[in-house]
């Protein structure tokens, strides 16, 4: 990217003073094909630089979602990024967490990590009390195995009901 800027500035340079645009003898006898050469190392540095900008700026945002700490990821992206381009942007959407949701029962937002609300204790991930394989809160029977499933009461799901005056 450097050699580049280097580049366009003694062009500019020698094209103020008159001297030869191109001092190479084979690029000076053929100045439209230098000339694209040129305007296509141009555009090739700009493409790769505006994707590394986008590529940070999708991880700032994406880690900041997630909660995660964007500063470290963007800034493991951005030094990884010069010596073995994206395979910092790789490593982050491997290790990144999974997307925050809302509690069924409260709408607090909760990890998807975890198993129980920290607001209210929901049972986030029900399972079946026979296989305890994981079922949904509509099933009536367990697909597994068929255990008739018995809706989950007030009292287990930890929230408890006042009773009104």
């Amino acid at each position: 990217m450097l050699a580049l800027v280097i580049g366009v500035a003694v062009n500019l340079h020698n094209f103020r003073t008159g001297d030869p645009i191109f001092p190479d003898e084979s690029l000076r006898n053929d100045p439209a094909t230098s000339t694209a050469g040129l305007i296509a190392a141009i555009f090739a540095g700009m493409l790769i630089f505006s994707a590394l900008v986008l590529t940070l700026g999708y991880v700032y945002r994406d880690a900041r979602r997630r909660g995660m700490n964007p500063a470290l990821w963007t800034l493991l992206v951005l030094i990884l990024a010069p010596m073995y381009l994206f395979i910092g942007l790789v490593i982050y959407l491997l290790v990144r967490d999974p997307l925050p949701y809302t509690c069924p029962q409260c709408s607090t937002s909760v990890s998807a990590r975890f198993n129980f609300c920290p607001n209210c204790k929901y049972n986030l991930h029900p399972a079946c009390p026979q296989c305890q394989q994981e079922v949904s809160d509509t099933d009536k029977f367990c697909p597994y195995c068929g255990t008739e499933l018995k809706p989950a009461s007030a009292t287990e799901t930890g929230s408890t009901l006042k009773p009104t005056a």
